[in-house]
C-alpha cells in the first residue's frame, strides 16, 4: 500500500512491514499480527485483522484512525485524511476529514467489495 510518503507491506504470515516518511508513526505497524489487508492514507496506515476489526496508526487529526471500534469489516480504504470500510451486510463506515463529503456514506448499502 501507498501512502503519501511512506510504502507499507504485507507479509504472507499477517504481519506488516514499512518503509518512508514516520513522522507521524504511520509506519509503526512491526508489531501487527493477523492482518488480511492494508490501507495507506497521507500520512496513517490502516490493518484490517483476520477478525473482522481494523487497526490504524499514523496522524489522527482528522479522526482518520478512529475505527477501533469497527467490527464485523471485510475490506477497508484509505484516503488521504479518511478510513472507509465495507462490513458483511454490505454498510459502508467512515472516519476522518469530511471537508467534501468523503464521509457521508450514511446512505451506502448493500455495497460489494469492489466498490471500495
Amino acid at each position: 500500500a501507498a501512502g503519501g510518503l511512506h510504502t507499507i507491506g504485507l507479509r504472507s504470515d499477517g504481519t506488516c512491514v514499512s518503509v518512508g516518511n514516520n513522522a507521524n508513526n504511520q509506519c509503526e505497524v512491526s508489531r501487527w499480527n493477523h492482518i488480511t489487508a492494508i490501507a495507506a492514507g497521507n500520512f496513517h496506515t490502516v490493518g484490517l485483522k483476520e477478525d473482522g476489526r481494523v487497526v490504524a496508526v499514523g496522524h489522527n487529526g482528522y479522526g482518520q484512525c478512529n475505527v477501533s471500534e469497527w467490527t464485523d469489516i471485510i475490506a477497508i480504504s484509505a484516503g488521504r485524511n479518511h478510513t472507509i470500510a465495507l462490513d458483511r451486510t454490505g454498510r459502508v463506515f467512515a472516519a476522518g476529514d469530511n471537508t467534501y463529503g468523503q464521509c457521508s456514506v450514511m446512505d451506502f448499502t448493500d455495497i460489494k467489495t469492489s466498490g471500495i
